[in-house]
């Protein structure tokens, strides 16, 4: 996980990030084409058909958080560098303050809530919980999901494919060592189930 964006001092993480733009867009964010209020098709939550219809143009992490009542959708940084409002959408780890609503119409969208149901989810929350990785709990959402998404696509993935999903993601409590060691333990657990 990396450390840059750690606040010493006065300031806040929010003024520290402001005027960066989404990944992967150039600096600037693009919400696609389309009328702001413009309304998006059904948007299917945690296994709930039509979750809620939203602002084909307003950040996914806010139709979630806001609309549908999925607060696990944490809300950090609001430029997609703090890894707090990651989702999983089309069995990707996403991080919803930066994806527009219009690009997962139609599509199921697992929260942090969604995990108790889901397969993987399911383990990788059971190992956290026993391993006691989470210390404040604002970051520990979106690293469950994102380590959902990587152990569904992957259930053995090596060291350096464990780091790269956690990377994006800051923990400020410093809880690292007990994320990686309840990561492994996820792992090791859904070996046996195989």
């Amino acid at each position: 996980m990396r450390s840059k964006g750690f606040v010493v001092g006065v300031g806040s993480s929010r003024e520290r990030w402001v005027g960066r733009g989404a990944r992967g867009t150039g600096g600037a964010r693009r919400w696609g084409a389309g009328k702001a209020g413009e309304q998006v098709g059904s948007l299917g939550v945690n296994g709930r058909a039509g979750g809620a219809e939203g602002d084909r143009n307003a950040p996914l992490g806010y139709v979630r958080r806001n609309q549908v009542d999925a607060k696990g959708v944490r809300f950090g940084c609001g430029t997609g560098n703090c890894g707090a409002c990651t989702v999983i959408s089309g069995a990707h780890a996403q991080q919803s303050c930066t994806v527009p609503n219009w690009s997962v119409a139609d599509q199921e969208v697992i929260t942090a809530e969604g995990l108790t149901q889901h397969p993987v989810g399911a383990v990788v929350l059971r190992a956290f919980i026993d391993e006691q990785a989470a210390q404040c709990g604002y970051c520990i959402n979106g690293i469950l999901v994102s380590l959902t998404a990587l152990l569904q696509k992957n259930a053995r993935p090596d060291d350096a494919a464990l780091r790269e999903c956690l990377n994006r993601h800051l923990c400020r409590c410093g809880t690292h060592l007990r994320i990686l060691r309840a990561a492994k333990t996820a792992i090791s657990r859904l070996g046996k189930r195989e």
